[in-house]
């Protein structure tokens, strides 16, 4: 049986029909003390959302601690109920067919590539209830072809059709939400890999070029900025540099003139926020 083949009866998809998939990765994936540990926390969040309802507790908190205590007293925690949407679209979003060798396998990752369609549908359930930053992981990227890692034969396979099928996914669910416009979705990563293919067919860290993706959020699609060299290993033309999207996303989310004015901005982020400047092709 191949690693993206059928799957064994010891390794079984989501139902969504049960809505406890969360549950039974936390018994599978992690020690009962660290479980318990999360149940204790949850316990005094419950209790901590009784005690803020109808009373003033808040009251003297500034506008941003106002915010943070939003995000816990506000229900966040049914966003991760999944049993809440119709199974056809948990269908949709399914990546659980796509599975790293079984090397990868043994770690126990929980960002894998057949989890990635449900992180990707808990993030839009996450910005549905007003979460305004959202991080979804997919690990296996490292295809080094050593012993630790999949090389560039086995490992896209798997990783380039679980990403294309979950982003799609969520693209169309975005779409069919009227939220195509409100949301901005960055693929990126850390860094890039080398332009050349090993002995062992993998690729190295490259920290001169990565791949950098923005779709949706207002901005003006369909652009291709910047480039490299014919050996994809330097960039060539246009660059746009970490500051740069940094930027960009800020200016999303706010007038970038208002917040450098806006008093009570610790000075560190004001000051970084008075040098960085968005990608201009995407900033009308």
């Amino acid at each position: 049986m191949s690693d993206t083949g059928p799957l064994s009866n010891a390794y079984k998809p989501f139902d969504p029909s049960s809505g406890a998939e969360i549950v039974q990765n936390m018994k599978l994936r992690m020690p009962a003390r660290q479980l318990e540990d999360r149940r204790t926390l949850l316990d005094r969040l419950d209790t901590f959302k009784r005690r803020v309802d109808g009373t003033d507790l808040l009251g003297g908190a500034d506008r941003f601690e106002q915010q943070a205590f939003d995000v816990l007293v506000g229900g966040m925690s049914d966003a991760f109920d999944l049993s809440r949407e119709d199974p056809a679209l948990v269908a949709r979003y399914d990546t659980s067919r796509f599975r790293l060798p079984r090397q990868l396998q043994k770690k126990r990752r929980v960002a894998s590539p057949d989890s990635l369609g449900k992180q990707m549908l808990l993030a839009r359930r996450l910005i549905e209830a007003d979460c305004r930053f959202v991080t979804v992981a997919s690990v296996g990227w490292d295809m080094h072809g050593n012993q630790n890692n999949v090389s560039i034969t086995n490992g896209m396979p798997v990783l380039g059709p679980a990403l294309d099928k979950a982003v799609t996914a969520f693209l169309q669910d975005l779409e069919d939400r009227g939220l195509s416009e409100k949301v901005l979705l960055v693929i990126t990563g850390e860094f890039g890999r080398t332009p050349q293919i090993s002995d062992t067919g993998g690729r190295g860290h490259w920290g001169d070029l990565c791949t950098l993706a923005f779709i949706g959020g207002g901005l003006p699609m369909g652009q291709i900025i910047g480039g490299s060299d014919r050996l994809a290993s330097v960039p060539k033309g246009d660059v746009v540099t970490t500051e740069n999207m940094a930027a960009t996303i800020m200016s999303t989310l706010l007038d970038l003139g208002e917040l450098r004015i806006t008093s009570g901005i610790p000075s560190d982020i004001a000051s970084y926020l008075n040098t960085i400047r968005p990608i201009p092709q995407l900033i009308s």
